[in-house]
């Protein structure tokens, strides 16, 4: 029996993920988190409910022991960071972080790995969002153009906002930019009010070229690419607007608080959706595909399943990577087809481009 623990198994995320594992036919998980009542409550005949404190290195270290694969669905990853990895290397086991971007990778790297496999970034955003273009790319001749919207309706926990908040001061992509053979500043425009196919009613779309945006661009050759970031709701669109001046007038805890509380007004009497769309072209051909799932958590669950699933067949070299720039596409596609976060998978293969596609942002 391969024994996977969770860390974070309490939270929205780690709980997608013992689901999604569960599903699969894993069995015998080890679940951790600060609190454990609740997953008292819901764990399977044969599961380990560690209670422990993430702050303590021996009590991190005693649940990762005895585990083949450990995945870190704790946050928030700014205070999480390499801790989690290292005790799982530690222990001799592989590690998925559902989370865990590019400083992560940088505090790993050099780190002796031998045959372990760690998985950063083995979420929705980042993960699948690099995971589907490599999908649609397959088979297509450059030169290649690319273009991907994804957000929607949810809810912000103070991890996911604290995250974000994070990410404003630590340079993660650039807004407004796009790529054209090279990174673009300031090539976009946001579009507030906009219609975009798939999503209901008007959304906002801000652009963002993100750090795994480029890495993605220059692997598949792109000859231009461009990303947007996708809201919903009018309230959390104003809480962003001014998020970055309320960080340096009165602290993380008021931004974080005002993200969360934005969300929440945005979110009164509608339901959470998330949405995926991405379209890549060449000179003679086209692919589009539309993910819809019931919210990102579930979907970041999902997703570091699969990657814990990705290990356990050997499907990926050892070292550390990102989980979407390595993981198969097409088995992962296939997965989603049947995970309980998705609700809708399109796919359309389509002919010759006469036109420049997208070239508002539109599908």
């Amino acid at each position: 029996m391969t024994r996977i623990g969770i860390v974070g198994a309490s939270g929205m995320v780690g709980r997608a993920v013992a689901q999604h594992l569960r599903l699969a036919g894993m069995r015998g998980l080890r679940l951790g988190a600060r609190r454990s009542e609740g997953l008292q409550r819901e764990a399977r005949e044969g599961e380990d409910i560690v209670a422990f404190d993430l702050a303590d290195s021996a009590q991190l270290q005693r649940f990762c022991e005895g585990c083949a694969i450990v995945v870190n669905a704790a946050g928030p990853s700014r205070q999480v960071l390499d801790r989690v990895a290292r005790a799982s290397l530690a222990a001799g086991a592989d590690y998925v972080d559902a989370a865990g971007d590019e400083l992560v990778h940088e505090l790993l790297a050099g780190t002796p790995c031998g045959d372990r496999r760690l998985l950063l970034s083995a979420g929705m955003m980042p993960g699948l969002t690099a995971l589907l273009p490599r999908f649609l790319a397959a088979g297509l001749d450059g030169p290649l153009r690319l273009t991907a919207f994804a957000g929607g309706l949810d809810r912000f926990t103070r991890t996911a906002a604290g995250d974000y908040v994070d990410s404003l001061r630590n340079g993660y992509g650039t807004p407004l930019a796009a790529w054209r053979g090279r990174i673009a500043t300031r090539a976009l425009e946001a579009r507030p009010d906009a219609d975009i196919e798939f999503f209901p009613g008007r959304v906002t779309a801000l652009p963002y070229l993100s750090q795994e945006n480029t890495r993605i661009a220059r692997t598949l050759g792109l000859a231009a690419g461009d990303w947007y970031n996708v809201f919903a709701g009018q309230h959390l669109r104003d809480a962003f607007a001014r998020v970055q001046n309320l960080l340096h007038a009165s602290g993380e805890a008021a931004a974080i608080e005002a993200l969360c509380t934005s969300a929440a007004l945005d979110l009164a009497g509608r339901a959470p959706y998330q949405l995926l769309v991405c379209r890549v072209e060449s000179a003679s051909a086209s692919r589009s595909l539309m993910l819809r799932a019931s919210d990102s958590y579930a979907l970041t669950g999902a997703m570091a399943a699969f990657a814990a699933l990705a290990l356990c067949e050997g499907e990926v070299p050892p070292g550390v990577h990102f989980a979407g720039e390595v993981m198969a596409p097409d088995r992962t596609v296939t997965r989603l087809r049947s995970s309980s976060a998705v609700t809708a998978i399109d796919l359309v293969d389509g002919g010759a481009v006469d036109e420049p596609a997208f070239e508002q942002g539109a599908l």
